[in-house]
C-alpha cells in the first residue's frame, strides 16, 4: 500500500493530490495500528515523496529527514529506505536551498 501511493503520487503528481492524501490517510491508519517504527518512517518517506511530487517542496526535507532518523535508530537493515530518504532530501534541498547543508 505505501508504494501504491508513493507512485500514485509520482505518476500523478499535483492531479492526484486527493487520492494521494487519501492513500496518505489509510496507510497512516495501518501504521498506528501496527505501531512499529518501520511502518512510521514508511509514511513519513512517502509524505516526503508526495510533497516532492507535488512540488510542496518546503516540506520534503523535513519529512526525508525525520524518516531517514526513525530508519537509521530504530529499524535493522533499512539502508535501501535510507536511501531513498536521502535522495528525497538531497533533491527537496537541490530545489530549494541551501546547497551549504549538502
Amino acid at each position: 500500500m505505501a508504494w501504491e501511493a508513493y507512485s500514485g503520487a509520482w505518476l500523478g503528481g499535483v492531479r492526484a493530490q486527493r487520492r494521494t492524501a487519501r492513500r496518505l490517510a489509510r496507510l497512516s491508519l495501518i501504521a498506528a495500528k501496527l505501531d512499529s517504527p518501520y511502518a512510521f518512517a514508511t509514511v513519513m518517506m512517502v509524505r516526503a515523496a508526495a510533497a516532492l511530487w507535488e512540488h510542496r517542496l518546503s516540506e520534503v526535507c523535513e519529512l526525508a529527514e525525520e524518516a531517514h532518523q526513525i530508519f537509521r535508530a530504530r529499524c535493522i537493515g533499512t539502508y535501501w529506505e535510507e536511501s531513498i530518504c536521502d535522495l528525497l532530501r538531497y533533491t527537496g534541498l537541490e530545489h530549494t536551498g541551501p546547497l551549504s547543508a549538502l
